[in-house]
């Protein structure tokens, strides 16, 4: 009795210091939340939660577990986190159903999973005090149009957002470095969202099914594209994929079909098996030269596709990669679809076996000094460390090329410079770009610091991108590993020659 009286005698006194428009109504049910917290709900459909503290949660292993309100939930109109209130639980208004207004005050740090799952909120203003929010937090509110998020938030969780399919737009804080799985999924009329700077991954089914979504700008951060992260994006007609990313997943485009075109960047190394199925509109896609595995599927149903050029990098096409569409179970060809490529190269192939028309890559070879001027991708690999720019003009000038080489911001060099990396090599024929093999800094020359900058590299993850990072790879793999390092650092001792 002494218990029950001490609870009542402590709800009436917070009762009477918050807010008097707060509560001018009759609380018909009221009861404790959390250690320190009460809840008190009006005859209005206004539920309260109060006190100093962290709220219970109402989940346990996944499932939802009964709430203190539970019995009267469906009286539940508005809720009111008071001053004082530091989270709100794992699954504290799960499905309410008649909830459509939020007020959160600014003690919350963060909103728990399940939090508002299924509930009718139409907009919320999240506090600058919050940091997280959580699994699922708004799961299904589908009545939902506007959301702001403060710029204290860090992290959105998986399934954050799913099915709240009347948010049109967002804006992302740069505060924010995780978005997690599915976070948006089945937002069908969201139209325009960006994705922060400090984010690194679109992380699996991120934005699938966001049917109205019509462009949008990946950061330099982003690393990977996950599977099926854009799948079903109907309207997106156009996507910046920065040369920060080194993989797109499976589905990761699956029925983006006003997509008209397509450059992969050079950091790339695996399309994965349906990457681009069923993107019809797609006419054009450049794929670069750090490629080396195609996956399954990956374009097919690419119905206005009618050509694609395979750089020699790649070493794997999948079955169905390019050309096919499907029809009464069975795999068919599109007409005219044609492949170019290198001779004897992967691209030449997959034409041949497929029957598809191939047409060689332009190269010119001078076969001295083993340089070529690739006109498909512009570049001029296999020039040895320490070439002096006049002995390369020079043996231009002998196989009828005039050449003019720039360092890498367009100023001329003079004949006794050396060519280094991401030099310029400007002929009649365009513009190549220079690659010296071991030469990551783009001196000219093979030292101690090229190969101590590949360990670097490895060590933490990042650093040599585009051209330098073919440079690093010695062994031509494709991929920066210790081996490269090894390569590069036996060849400056004199144990290895990396041009032999």
């Amino acid at each position: 009795m002494k218990k029950v009286f001490s609870f009542l005698l402590a709800l009436l006194i917070t009762l009477s210091t918050a807010s008097s428009t707060a509560f001018a109504r009759e609380i018909v049910f009221s009861g404790t939340c959390g250690e320190s917290l009460t809840w008190a709900l009006d005859d209005e459909g206004t539920l309260s939660i109060l006190g100093e503290g962290a709220m219970d949660s109402y989940m346990e292993n996944g499932e939802a577990i009964d709430t203190p309100w539970e019995e009267h939930k469906e009286n539940i109109r508005n809720v009111v986190i008071t001053k004082g209130v530091t989270n709100i639980g794992n699954g504290a208004f799960y499905y309410s159903e008649n909830l459509s207004s939020v007020t959160i005050s600014d003690t919350v740090k963060s909103i728990g999973e399940y939090a508002f799952y299924d509930c009718n909120i139409e907009s919320i203003d999240i506090p600058s005090s919050v940091t997280t929010i959580g699994n699922d937090a708004f799961y299904f509110c589908s009545r939902l149009k506007s959301v702001t998020i403060p710029s204290s938030v860090t992290t959105i969780g998986d399934y954050a957002f799913y099915g709240c399919e009347q948010l049109k737009e967002l804006t992302l804080p740069n505060s924010i470095t995780t978005i997690g799985r599915g976070a948006f999924y089945f937002c069908e009329d969201l139209e325009s969202i960006n994705i922060p700077d400090n984010v690194t991954i679109i992380n699996d089914y991120t934005f699938c099914e966001c049917w109205s979504l019509k462009s949008i700008t990946l950061p330099k951060s982003i690393t990977s594209i996950g599977d099926y992260a854009f799948y079903y994006c109907e309207a997106l007609e156009s996507i910046t994929i920065p040369d920060s990313v080194t993989s797109i997943g499976n589905s990761a485009f699956f029925f983006c079909r006003s997509l008209t075109s397509v450059t992969i960047p050079d950091s790339v190394t695996t399309i994965k098996e349906n990457a681009f199925e069923s993107c019809w509109g797609l006419e054009s896609v450049t794929i670069p030269d750090s490629v080396t595995t195609i996956g399954k599927n990956a374009f097919i149903y690419c119905s206005a596709l009618k050509s694609v050029t395979i750089p020699e990098s790649v070493t794997t096409i999948e079955d169905h990669a390019f050309g096919y569409y499907v029809k009464s179970n069975k795999y068919n060809k599109i007409e005219g679809f044609t492949i170019t490529g290198v001779k004897g190269s992967e691209a030449e192939r997959y034409a041949t076996e497929n029957e598809f028309a191939f047409n060689p890559i332009d190269i010119t070879t001078i076969p001295d000094n083993d340089y070529f001027l690739n006109k498909e991708d512009g570049t001029m690999p296999n020039i040895v460390a320490d070439t002096l720019v006049s002995d390369l003009i020079s043996t231009l000038e002998e196989y009828g090329i005039t050449a003019t080489v720039t360092d890498k911001d367009g100023n001329v060099l003079e004949g006794t410079k050396k060519v280094g990396t991401n030099c310029k090599v400007i002929t009649p024929d365009g513009e190549f770009s220079v690659i010296v093999k071991g030469d990551v800094t783009g001196d000219g020359t093979v030292s101690t610091t090229d190969y101590l900058q590949i360990k670097l590299s490895l060590s933490i993850g990042e650093g040599l991108e585009g051209y330098y990072y073919k440079a690093a790879d010695c062994d031509n793999d494709g991929n920066l590993t210790s081996v490269d390092y090894l390569k590069l650092k036996n060849h400056f001792l004199g144990n290895f020659d990396l041009y032999a």
